[in-house]
């Protein structure tokens, strides 16, 4: 039996044009550790159309959401001329205990990074770490603030003399190790085991590659799937 409450239990899935207009609203929007400013309106043909305000291009780029019929929390979104394509793909999922933010993966060039978007202000990050894509142990060593389907929790990474350890700590203050494995076919991919009671999902993501300041990806939990993201911020992490 589950020890998860009434209400951190999955979403029931909902069909037709309610789908659609979950996803809508204003998001601060970070991929790879590039911010901006995205929004998520329904146009009149019941589609979701997308239009992201880059701090790094300076400028907008159109776009379109595509809620997956198998999924109702599942978003592909496309933002056209971007980044030097002709499309950037983002598949991400509408997750949080009020569909508060997506979260998922992005590929340019065939290499995936993550993304998350939020309806919220984003606190202050911690300092870029330096200017390179190349990722090593010490980049990932710290405490993160970790946001997932069912609430947040603080995780931090500790080295080992064989790879690195990891503690995640729940939103009631206990504390758990968290079995982790860094590096794979990216040296910013990552997998861990997220604890959540007397169940637990296996996650995949990517720690942000220039900034060094968090991750975005997605966890499955075995009958569904959710997105999560982590941020290392200035002082308090939580």
């Amino acid at each position: 039996m589950s020890v998860l409450s009434d209400e951190t239990q999955p979403r029931a899935l909902c069909h037709g044009d309610e789908d659609h207009a979950r996803f809508q609203g204003v998001y601060v929007f970070c991929h790879d550790g590039w911010l901006g400013t995205l929004a998520l309106s329904v146009g009149k043909d019941s589609q979701l159309e997308a239009r992201y305000d880059s701090i790094r291009f300076r400028r907008r780029f159109e776009g379109r959401g595509i809620v997956q019929p198998n999924d109702s929390n599942l978003l592909e979104l496309i933002l056209f001329r971007f980044n030097e394509a002709p499309k950037q793909i983002f598949r991400g999922y509408l997750s949080g205990r009020r569909d508060e933010f997506i979260a998922g993966i992005t590929w340019w060039r065939t290499v995936p990074f993550g993304f998350f978007a939020r309806k919220a202000p984003i606190r202050s990050f911690s300092r870029y770490r330096s200017p390179n894509d190349r990722l090593t142990r010490l980049d990932f060593i710290g405490a993160y603030t970790l946001w997932h389907e069912y609430g947040r929790g603080t995780v931090e990474f500790t080295p080992r003399q064989r790879g690195l350890g990891a503690i995640y700590t729940d939103h009631i203050g206990k504390v758990m190790r968290m079995p982790i494995q860094v590096g794979g076919a990216y040296d910013h991919e990552f997998t861990f085991s997220l604890p959540l009671g007397d169940i637990s999902g296996e996650a995949k993501g990517y720690f942000f590659t220039r900034p060094k300041n968090g991750a975005a990806g997605i966890v499955d939990w075995g009958d569904h799937k959710s997105g999560f993201y982590m941020i290392k911020y200035r002082g308090t992490h939580l």
